[in-house]
């Protein structure tokens, strides 16, 4: 009876942990802030350019590169228009 009370208690911290951690792995999100935004296509580009750090959610159309197809896709994430 006491495991089950124990177990009860934790699965709101678990799933909010598990939901986090989907939300931090969206593809797109090139600087990892939790949002896909206008930064994200400049973080790309700083990539692309060779003055930022690649991130493993950089590589927005999952095609095994980071490029400019990258920025594009992150674009068009932001319109909506995926």
């Amino acid at each position: 009876m006491a495991i089950l009370a124990v177990l009860a208690a934790f699965p709101s911290v678990t799933s909010a942990d598990s939901a986090q951690a989907d939300l931090l792995s969206i593809f797109g999100n090139a600087n990892m802030d939790d949002k896909i935004n206008e930064a994200d296509a400049t973080y790309v580009h700083g990539i692309i350019v060779g003055k930022n750090t690649v991130t493993k959610l950089a590589d927005a159309n999952y095609d095994g590169k980071i490029d400019a197809l990258d920025v594009e896709r992150i674009n068009e994430i932001i319109k909506g228009d995926e």
